[in-house]
């Protein structure tokens, strides 16, 4: 090797060395601000959620507190009716929520309870039975609670102190959030499908072994084996303990007891909102049952759907002998750009999945459907067991059917032939919203 050669070789070398760090570095500093720029968006997006929940627990704090002061029937259950509907908007937004923040599934509980507690009183109400002083006590203590967690939640977000990716500030974020054990058992009421709050005896039917931090990693690997995953701990749910993972763009819970997928959620590639075409609706169950089959749901039956930014959700309930169980069910979320499952939240199907032993109805489809109303055009009939309190369920016959272009969903005992429950189905641009 000549002296030039070895000159060049001298000067080429270590320029090829800073080179190739220098483009390591850029790599590296792109990947940072890649990742940081993903979990800004969830921030940011998780603030904008804890501020509509404050805004909503606000405006029920106001509702309850003028009930304790009212006297007129008529006024009062307009304001159950003020405090149902923005029960509803709260918990839609909880949901949206990583089930990784322990504290959210109590204020998640706390806010249905309510919800369905004031439904119950205007029920009431409207069978001309009046409110007991047990009733005005209930509705004091309510409302003080609610006071307390909308200042709290306002302190907090104002500080920067607010759950957000990654788990900062999980567990500790409310002090006041704790369910009112004197709510009596009512049934549980519905909100963005059938029964899609009904959940709450997730220790009774979850099965399997334990399993540790390393277990909960593998299995969360196969579903994102591309995702490099962070343990974010062991949330100790009111029902469910959950291992906890977070990742660029993800976070994942896997259940403690039997090792079983709990929640996943990753942010949408672009914001359409609207309700989608019958091409694209088509599109997103195709998508939507293909991932639920490959992962092992079979027999899921598809419900309602809403529409979020960038996002349509779609509730799935389980079947067992053609009938739908309305307890088993499984939100699925997929993206309106990409039409990929970028979500997943099974609680209610972790909770409640097993195999019943479903008696014959005593009545046949015929007699069901003159229980009906002559005044709803029924459109199709399904067997269905729904649940009635927390703990009990009940077989029914679906009727699905159109009054004066408004469609209505009613439940007819398949025993005894009471009309269980009837529910308007309202269709608007973010979905259907069944009250």
């Amino acid at each position: 090797m000549d002296k030039e050669m070895k000159k060049s070789l001298t000067i080429f070398v270590p320029l090829l060395l800073v080179c190739a760090f220098a483009a390591a570095l850029v790599y590296a500093i792109g990947a940072a601000n890649r990742l940081s720029f993903a979990e800004r968006q969830l921030n940011n997006n998780s603030r904008n959620i804890y501020m509509q929940i404050h805004d909503n627990l606000n405006d029920i704090d106001t509702s309850l507190q003028k009930l304790t002061v009212s006297n007129d029937p008529s006024r009062q259950i307009l304001l159950f009716a003020d405090v149902w509907r923005l029960s509803n908007a709260t918990s839609t937004a909880l949901s949206q929520i990583s089930s990784s923040h322990a504290d959210d599934y109590g204020l998640y509980q706390f806010i249905v309870r309510t919800g369905d507690y004031c439904h119950t009183l205007m029920q009431q109400l409207l069978l001309d039975e009046k409110l007991t002083d047990t009733d005005t006590e209930q509705l004091a203590s309510l409302q003080k609670k609610c006071s307390e967690l909308s200042v709290e939640i306002r302190t907090n977000i104002e500080n920067g102190q607010f759950p957000t990716y990654g788990g900062d500030g999980g567990t500790s974020f409310y002090e006041s959030y704790q369910d009112e054990e004197s709510i009596s058992d009512y049934p549980h009421l519905i909100y963005d499908g059938p029964f899609s709050e009904s959940s709450e005896e997730a220790q009774v039917y979850l099965e399997g072994e334990d399993v540790d931090e390393a277990k909960a990693l593998e299995i969360a690997r196969e579903y994102f084996p591309e995702v490099e995953l962070i343990y974010d701990g062991l949330c100790e749910g009111v029902s469910t303990e959950s291992h906890d993972f977070s990742g660029d763009n993800l976070e994942i819970s896997i259940t403690k007891k039997g090792g079983q997928l709990l929640y996943f959620m990753r942010q949408p590639e672009s914001d359409l909102a609207g309700e989608p075409s019958t091409e694209e609706t088509n599109r997103l169950h195709a998508s939507a049952s293909d991932y639920l089959k490959a992962h092992g749901y079979e027999a899921m039956v598809a419900s309602y759907a809403q529409y979020y930014s960038g996002v349509v959700v779609i509730n799935y309930a389980a079947s067992q002998d053609g009938v739908i169980l309305y307890s088993d069910l499984i939100k699925v979320y997929i993206d309106r750009q990409s039409h990929e499952v970028i979500g997943l939240d099974a609680k209610n199907y972790v909770s409640n999945h097993r195999s019943r032993s479903l008696d014959s109805p005593s009545l046949t489809r015929s007699e069901a459907e003159e229980r009906v109303s002559i005044n709803l055009k029924i459109e199709s009939c399904e067997l269905a067991l729904i649940p009635k309190t927390s703990t009990t369920e009940v077989l029914c016959y679906e009727f699905k059917g159109v009054k004066d272009d408004t469609f209505f969903i009613v439940y007819i005992n398949a025993k005894t032939g009471h009309e269980e429950q009837i529910f308007e189905v309202i269709n608007s641009e973010e979905g259907d919203l069944v009250v």
